[in-house]
């Protein structure tokens, strides 16, 4: 994730001028009305006082609205541990959760319970069975009327396990806390 935010003047914005730039959000709290104004021809005034998020983009989700830069700045600190290869199924896991607030605990949160990718609920079964040998030492005749369809579609009602819509077919499988 890259996040970037657009921050403008409020008192700019309330005289009906927009005045701001995009920038990196990781150090938005540092951003100062000089900096907004720098590539705008209208001048800062006295009446300048404040600054907002008004856009942004690469937040994966997380960042809902208009904000403080500073809260923004907060929030691309945490995002800064999602590893690349985590940030499509973190973006998931956030719009599934509707997560308020994110914090360093969302990311150890997300890490705890997501379980990968998978093409269905019965692709999620066989994997799982595999990995805990569930049905190791049994005989053929035993294992061979396992049903992974009803098992993975089972899993997945109890309330343990929910999915989320991947790209392509796939869903993103996540245990619940």
């Amino acid at each position: 994730m890259d996040p970037k935010v657009w921050i403008g003047c409020l008192a700019c914005y309330n005289d009906g001028a927009l005045v701001g730039e995009w920038f990196d959000a990781l150090g938005a709290g540092e951003i100062d009305l000089a900096q907004v104004h720098a590539g705008s021809p209208r001048r800062l005034h006295t009446s300048c006082e404040e600054l907002w998020v008004m856009d942004h983009e690469g937040f994966g989700g997380a960042l809902k609205g208009e904000c403080a830069p500073g809260d923004a700045d907060r929030l691309a600190e945490v995002l800064a541990d999602v590893e690349d290869f985590e940030c499509d199924p973190f973006a998931a896991y956030l719009s599934y959760q509707g997560s308020a607030e994110v914090d360093e605990s969302t990311v150890s949160d997300f890490r705890e319970c997501y379980e990968g990718v998978f093409d269905s609920p019965a692709d999620w079964a066989g994997e799982y069975v595999e990995s805990t040998g569930m049905l190791h030492g049994l005989p053929d005749e035993v294992t061979s009327y396992f049903d992974m369809e009803a098992f993975g579609r089972d899993a997945f009602i109890g309330g343990d396990l929910y999915s989320v819509d991947a790209p392509g077919l796939s869903i993103y499988v996540f245990r619940s806390l």
